[in-house]
């Protein structure tokens, strides 16, 4: 899991690693509502990609990106909480009541994600 900022653009991107345990989700989403906040509280919630649907193989973690939340100074270091949504049935819109929650966050800037 990494948190890149690309100073030229003001932008920050979110990887992580997702894993469906138990059978495979064939229309999974992330961060249909993402919301990004800094230390002063501050709300970062407009993105370029989030929300797009992937398939949750059951036992191997996927990647995801949630990728170009929008207005980003290259000066904030890290953002104190992101929260996004998530389903795991997009098709019918079954999502969970408790949104993910990444906490503490380090902004690498202009270093490409970590492949």
């Amino acid at each position: 899991m990494g948190c890149y900022g690309n100073s030229g653009t003001r932008t920050a991107t979110l990887i992580f690693t997702a894993k469906a345990l138990h059978q495979e989700y064939p229309n999974a989403v992330f961060g249909g509502s993402t919301k990004a906040y800094d230390a002063k509280g501050k709300l970062y919630d407009k993105c370029q990609k989030a929300g797009y649907n992937i398939t949750l193989p059951s036992g191997i973690a996927v990647r995801y990106g949630i990728e170009g939340i929008k207005n980003v100074s290259p000066e904030l270091k890290q953002f104190e909480i992101i929260r996004l949504s998530w389903y795991l049935d997009s098709e019918n819109h079954f999502i969970k009541d408790n949104p993910l929650e990444f906490r503490n966050v380090p902004i690498q800037w202009d270093v490409d994600p970590e492949e």
